[in-house]
């Protein structure tokens, strides 16, 4: 209906986290405790919507390949991380972002050092144990946030035709970032 979550008068720029939507549908379909192939349907679902933490408020999702073009296409400055890249080369993401954060935000980060600090405070496995520990906003009553932050389990969890079914609903942006 032309209503503008954000734009370019309101945002100063944007950081925003792809994941391989087929990975996607493998930990939404924990947080919700749903089955794969609803889970599919919900991210393939124009009307899709999310409820955050103890919210009663919807956030609008709709479909996985509309979320990220939505994002994407937002003309402000702006970092886009692979998922799959974070975990692989976590370093140079941290140090692309702290570089964009100063470049394109004119946010200075004064300390260079931080970034060992920030991978050491920020890794899987601790934020995993913080969550058991003091709990975490975004986990469900089904699941745990921080479940395995592993890339590429839709290979041995998905059917062909579970993989077919997101493909044929995300191929443009699948493509855009190499997921294809």
């Amino acid at each position: 209906l032309d209503n503008h979550y954000t734009n370019s008068i309101n945002s100063k720029g944007l950081i925003y986290m792809i994941r391989d939507p087929r990975d996607v549908v493998i930990s939404y379909a924990n947080h919700l405790n749903k089955s794969i192939d609803q889970t599919i349907n919900i991210i393939q679902s124009i009307n899709a919507l999310t409820y955050s933490g103890d919210s009663n408020y919807p956030g609008i999702l709709s479909t996985w390949e509309y979320h990220v073009s939505s994002w994407i296409n937002l003309p402000v400055p702006k970092i886009i991380i692979k998922y799959e890249d974070l975990i692989n080369n976590t370093e140079n993401k941290i140090l692309e972002l702290i570089f964009f954060l100063e470049k394109k935000i004119n946010f200075e980060i004064k300390n260079k050092k931080i970034v060992k600090k920030i991978i050491k405070n920020t890794s899987f496995e601790k934020m995993k144990k913080k969550e058991i520990k003091e709990g975490f906003p975004e986990a469900s009553s089904s699941s745990n946030f921080f479940r395995s932050g592993k890339e590429k389990q839709w290979k041995k969890i998905l059917t062909p035709a579970q993989s077919e079914v997101i493909v044929n609903g995300a191929e443009k942006i699948m493509k855009k970032f190499n997921y294809l």
